[in-house]
């Protein structure tokens, strides 16, 4: 028998590695209201039938500003209700391990500091 690939995520998460999920790090471009890009520089969105669940976030955060991070059905805009915060000022590699599910269709956008997010596309 053949052990099916997985993929590990913060020591206990695990996932299947198939067809259907993949393991994806998206950047912020700026540190202007924007939404977080893929590896080709566009901005993610979740795709219809799926859902993104972040699992790690690292934030460099300079200057006497807070970092936010939502998500929104329109790119580069605030949602307003704010899905993650950090107050931190002049922080860097500020990193949490987390669980976020974001649903089919929403942006993940951000205002201040630069950083990553990595987590996992799947099915809903």
């Amino acid at each position: 028998m053949v052990e099916p690939v997985t993929l590990k995520v913060n020591g206990s998460s695990t996932w299947l590695n198939d067809a259907n999920t993949k393991l994806i790090t998206l950047y912020c471009p700026s540190s202007a209201v924007k939404s977080m890009h893929q590896q080709d520089n566009t901005d993610y969105q979740v795709p219809v039938g799926k859902k993104f669940i972040i699992l790690h976030m690292m934030w460099t955060n300079s200057g006497d500003t807070e970092t936010y991070v939502d998500y929104n059905t329109t790119p580069d805009t605030d949602a307003g209700g704010t899905q993650f915060y950090y107050s931190n000022v002049n922080e860097v590699g500020l990193q949490d391990h987390v669980y976020y599910e974001i649903s089919a269709g929403n942006y993940i956008n951000h205002e201040n500091g630069i950083g990553t997010v990595t987590g996992i596309e799947t099915d809903v």
